[in-house]
């Protein structure tokens, strides 16, 4: 009879463990972003950041994905020279 209770619970951990697994179909998370200027968004300065899911991002957003863009907003007349990962030309 434990023998039985026993296959039972385990039985049931399986099943709740299958349904409350995480689907692959399930919506992409959108990644950590610096700063979100309409027409382009400034993912990061950490180059060591993985790009995988930026770039599949940047790509349902409609732009070009640059391993080394500007950090400044568009048109500013004076910036800062460093490399970030941003997506470009959003919308246009």
């Amino acid at each position: 009879m434990k023998f039985l209770w026993v296959l039972v619970g385990s039985l049931m951990l399986i099943v709740m463990g299958l349904y409350l697994m995480p689907s692959k179909t399930s919506a992409p998370v959108t990644p950590y972003m610096d700063f979100d200027f309409g027409s382009k968004i400034v993912y990061t300065t950490d180059l060591q950041t993985p790009k995988e899911a930026l770039i599949e991002h940047c790509d349902l957003r409609g732009g070009v994905f640059n391993e080394c863009g500007s950090i400044c907003e568009p048109d500013v007349f004076t910036c800062a020279s460093v490399c970030a990962y941003t997506c470009e030309g959003i919308g246009g």
